[in-house]
């Protein structure tokens, strides 16, 4: 809502505040959208060193966006060392997750990584799973007080 003024005025640094509350509460979306801004100095600072640890917290669990995100860190040497290795293994996981952008860069980089290296990462990659994630920090709530759209249209339709 702060980051896009969706109802509100938009506030960037109050919705890195939030996304920061949330990411560390567990929140996989929260991570990716944090290290989002952090990549890009919105609403404080930029800082790829933080944004890389809250791509890989987000990539760890499974979110391609933050798979992707966090190859091009390695690829690029922003807030990581420079790793083509470690850049082609996120690249390959968010392919295996379906991103076709990141399975043609995974192959771009092929030529470019030593053997033992490159074998070592799709290794990696092949069985990579992802952690699960916390379902009370990932799943929207509803107060009391209110009831999610769907339960509103439902009553109303009876």
């Amino acid at each position: 809502m702060f980051e896009k003024g969706v109802g509100v005025t938009a506030d960037a640094a109050e919705a890195r505040r939030l996304y920061e509350r949330a990411a560390r509460q567990g929140n996989v979306k929260a991570m990716h959208n944090l290290a989002v801004m952090q990549a890009g100095a919105s609403g404080g600072a930029q800082d790829f060193t933080a944004a890389a640890r809250n791509f890989e917290a987000a990539a760890q669990h499974g979110l391609a966006d933050s798979q992707y995100n966090l190859a091009i860190l390695y690829e690029r040497g922003l807030g990581v060392e420079r790793d083509l290795a470690a850049a082609y293994l996120w690249f390959s996981i968010a392919a295996a997750g379906g991103d076709a952008d990141a399975a043609a860069r995974a192959e771009a980089l092929k030529n470019a990584i030593d053997a033992a290296k490159l074998v070592e990462a799709e290794l990696a990659a092949r069985t990579f799973i992802a952690r699960p994630q916390d379902r009370a920090a990932n799943q929207a709530s509803w107060h009391s007080s209110s009831q999610a759209p769907s339960a509103r249209a439902a009553q109303q339709a009876s």
